[in-house]
């Protein structure tokens, strides 16, 4: 297990507690880490022993491994979080979560990306269950379990209220919350960019004006989402990764939950539209694709719109041919995935699944969804803009657009595009 965790953002570290934190985590004691955390206040003999007392717990592979926050750049002590296993209070395979911010890194967010990395590391260690123990009167730590994504689960015979989360050790969650962060994924790179501007094009020409319902299944940190709200839908954002919630519920006109595409929390016939903007590719096995498209039909009110996004099975091949990266070994791996649509990880990014336009059709339609159309997002420009580099965006996207629009449904080109869009009804 690692004992470094970072945010995707960057903004939040966790670290094992050493001496070297004594006197930050005495300067950052005030009355509310005493009252819900510490147990009394700290002097530099109690705060050195419990220091010390860490330190001899992940040495000797404790039950009890406590970490500090680091925030700001260079990382600077924000708080602490200990991960505690085996606690007499706990059925097997629970795992509680203890944490605290010195006062000066509250309300930025911090606690909520130091619980999910907290989370990340348990699950990593085979704990199925997160529990957070909160006194009732302490709203702010309730606050940031319930947007790390627990439940309130009842309160205890200690008079605790319990808050829960199952855990899973993903790669999916793991990527996008320590990996690259998905708030820039649309900005840091031509291709990027075109697919933005396409696939909100695609998305304004398609959908149901507004105002209508959105639910926007996947949608990240809420790049789509944003906009959409902009325009004057009203949207509602679930996404797997907790990190991605908070950030998509802090913009306007967007609320956000922790959820997963193939088991909707929606009611039926809720929704005007619903966005599948990400799903589709990152569940690899067709059963669950099919899943996530059913529960998209079950939540549509009669004549609403499905957009779902997929990956042209093409797209590793246009990149590595373009870029000089097509090797006599990768070539095979290439080919693999033109046949299967079984994407493996050659390019650096999760393993997937690509589709073809033909394909990603089929699979809206068996789902009982009707009049589907297959749109090519980027064209196939889009590897030129890449290769061309983010200088000469602005001279070269306008034909790139032109070009996109013209092979959208060409049957002949679409899969040359590096992502489809299907509409359906």
């Amino acid at each position: 297990m690692r004992r470094e965790l970072r945010s995707a953002d960057g903004a939040v570290t966790l670290s094992p507690l050493t001496m070297d934190d004594a006197q930050a985590h005495l300067a950052g004691e005030d009355a509310e880490l005493v009252r819900h955390l510490n147990g009394g206040p700290g002097t530099p003999a109690t705060v050195e022993a419990h220091l010390r007392w860490c330190e001899e717990q992940w040495r000797a592979g404790g039950p009890v491994h406590a970490f500090g926050v680091r925030a700001g750049t260079p990382p600077v002590p924000a708080g602490t979080i200990e991960v505690q296993f085996d606690r007499p209070y706990l059925p097997a395979g629970e795992v509680n979560l203890a944490y605290g911010l010195y006062p000066r890194w509250r309300g930025r967010g911090i606690a909520t990306r130091a619980v999910e990395l907290a989370c990340l590391y348990a699950a990593s260690a085979g704990a199925t269950v997160a529990v957070i123990r909160v006194d009732p009167d302490n709203t702010a730590s309730a606050a940031v379990a319930v947007r790390a994504g627990f439940a309130h689960a009842g309160r205890g015979a200690d008079g605790f209220d319990r808050y829960t989360r199952p855990l899973t050790a993903t790669d999916l969650v793991e990527h996008y919350t320590t990996g690259a962060s998905e708030s820039t994924r649309l900005t840091r790179s031509p291709h990027g960019m075109l697919e933005f501007r396409r696939t909100q094009e695609l998305l304004r020409r398609v959908l149901t004006p507004p105002p209508a319902r959105v639910l926007d299944v996947g949608g990240g940190t809420g790049v789509h989402a944003r906009w959409l709200a902009a325009d004057g839908y009203d949207v509602h954002l679930v996404d797997p990764v907790p990190a991605h919630v908070e950030a998509a519920a802090a913009l306007p006109g967007v609320t956000a939950e922790v959820g997963d595409a193939r088991r909707l929390r929606a009611p039926a016939g809720s929704a005007d539209v619903v966005l599948l903007l990400g799903p589709l590719y990152h569940l690899t096995e067709a059963a669950d694709r099919a899943r996530a498209l059913a529960e998209a039909r079950r939540v549509l009110r009669p004549g609403g719109v499905v957009v779902a996004a997929a990956i042209s099975r093409h797209l590793s091949l246009l990149e590595a041919g373009t870029t000089g990266r097509l090797t006599e070994e990768m070539a095979s791996a290439v080919q693999h995935l033109i046949a299967t649509g079984d994407y493996d990880g050659h390019l650096g990014f999760l393993p997937t699944h690509f589709h073809t336009a033909a394909g990603l059709r089929a699979e809206l339609e068996s789902a009982g969804l009707t009049d589907v159309e297959v749109y090519g997002v980027e064209g196939p420009a889009w590897p030129a803009l890449d290769a061309a580099g983010e200088g000469e965006f602005d001279r070269l996207v306008e034909a790139a657009l032109r070009c996109a629009r013209i092979a959208e449904q060409d049957p002949s080109m679409i899969n040359s595009s590096a992502h489809l869009l299907a509409v359906a009804h």
